[in-house]
């Protein structure tokens, strides 16, 4: 796959495999560092794409764009990914411009019809994931009902064969110094079986699809069924220090195997 330097579009979206392999090795041990554990939930797993594929996700963390990108290596490494983001973040994260990020000013009205341009130009690229986060804006995933900017609704008018994949992302903290992630997937809807919606009545559908995904996902991970999930990631156990480093002592003194977790996964 040759790396992608210009599109037919002035500021045109731009992914390099070269980096995005760079990416793809660093990410889980970035992830692994700071979390106990990345879950899925069994009942969502990351589906099999079957075309130009746009996964909506809720956005309520920092985190959430690596959480992605582990999801996106693990399970959809043979993909070309892209998603927006605020003109002026990417100016602070220049490296992301050739990871598939692209710029839309919020500020002004030609900003949605950057959207809408680069989006026609990524699908027609083989093998393109489109990452949203359609809150436009950190939201808390307790926040109900939840709510989307109007560009989704717009995106489901571009192309009869769209594939839109709800995605539900939460973290919490249990029984490790570090914190669960857990994700579930909806299941796709696929425009060419939808009955036709305006753009608004496309944005409050999408939205009432992945408040039911953040619903189901919030409810196991209340109740802590973390049997009815998957790990994607292994990560951090233990406190760490001096403290673990006395009790794996002390483990070697009695002949006994040194489990650092407070609990299992």
């Amino acid at each position: 796959m040759a790396d992608i330097n210009q599109g037919p579009l002035p500021g045109a979206p731009v992914y390099s495999p070269r980096l995005a392999s760079l990416a793809a090795w660093y990410i889980p041990r970035y992830v692994r560092r700071h979390f106990h554990a990345v879950r899925c939930d069994c009942e969502g797993l990351p589906p099999v794409l079957e075309g130009p594929t746009v996964i909506f996700v809720n956005h309520s963390s920092w985190w959430d764009p690596l959480i992605g990108a582990l999801i996106a290596a693990r399970h959809y490494a043979h993909c070309r990914h892209f998603a927006p983001i605020d003109a002026a973040a990417l100016n602070q994260y220049r490296v992301m411009k050739s990871l598939g990020f692209f710029p839309v000013d919020r500020n002004v009205r030609r900003g949605a019809k950057q959207f809408l341009s680069a989006c026609e130009y990524i699908f027609t690229l083989p093998d393109t994931i489109l990452w949203l986060t359609p809150e436009g804006r950190f939201r808390d995933v307790r926040c109900r009902p939840v709510a989307m900017k109007r560009g989704i609704g717009h995106l489901a008018e571009i192309r009869a064969d769209l594939i839109f994949i709800p995605m539900a992302v939460e973290y919490t903290f249990g029984e490790e110094r570090t914190a669960e992630a857990a994700v579930r997937f909806g299941s796709p809807i696929k425009m060419q079986e939808e009955p036709a919606r305006t753009p608004a009545d496309w944005t409050e559908f999408f939205a009432r699809r992945l408040e039911m995904e953040m619903d189901r996902l919030a409810e196991k991970v209340m109740q802590r069924r973390w049997e009815e999930f998957e790990i994607l990631q292994d990560g951090t156990a233990g406190v760490g220090g001096i403290y673990d480093l006395i009790r794996r002592t002390g483990s070697l003194i009695r002949g006994k195997p040194f489990a650092a977790a407070h609990g299992g996964k």
